[in-house]
This record gives C-alpha cells, structure tokens and sequence, in this order.
C-alpha cells in the first residue's frame, strides 16, 4: 500500500524538477477521524527508497494496536513530502 503511494509521489516530485526533500507526512482516515504523522529527516531526502522507508515507518503503526487499538479499519492513505529544495 505505502509503496505504490510513495513511488506515485516520488515521480511528481522528480517531474516537478524538486532536488531534496525534509519532511515525510501520511494521513490515515478511519470511518469517523483522520490522523496525520509527520517525520522531518536531520538530512534531506533525495531517494524514492528513502521515501518508501518512512512512509513504512509512519504507515506501520496503524496496522496494530499501536495507532489503532480498536483495530478500525482504514479507509484512505495518503503521502506527501515537504519542505522541498528545487534544483538550480
């Protein structure tokens, strides 16, 4: 599931001519609520493995009780990147 989404992402962001970016953010909507994590990287991000990573690592706690005690089901996900450097 991340994956597809952060690949989907990664290539907008290189079409988009964007160099790096700091920021990861996932939102996750339940049937009633929406969560959203971020994580903003020391270094930029540059890869779509990067990306992939942290968008696992976001992703991964909604999956058990960590997030999601009640066991809820997700009904959307989405991906995005921040604080983006442009290439010169």
């Amino acid at each position: 599931m991340g994956a597809e989404l952060a690949a989907t992402v990664f290539r907008r962001f290189v079409a988009e001519r964007f160099e790096a970016f700091r920021t990861v953010t996932i939102t996750v909507r339940f049937s009633g609520f929406t969560v959203s994590r971020s994580r903003t990287g020391k270094a930029p991000f540059t890869g779509e493995e990067q990306l992939q990573d942290e968008v696992r690592q976001l992703l991964e706690p909604f999956f058990d009780v960590r997030e999601n005690p009640k066991g809820k089901k997700i009904r959307l996900v989405g991906v995005r990147v921040e604080k983006l450097l442009a290439t010169r």
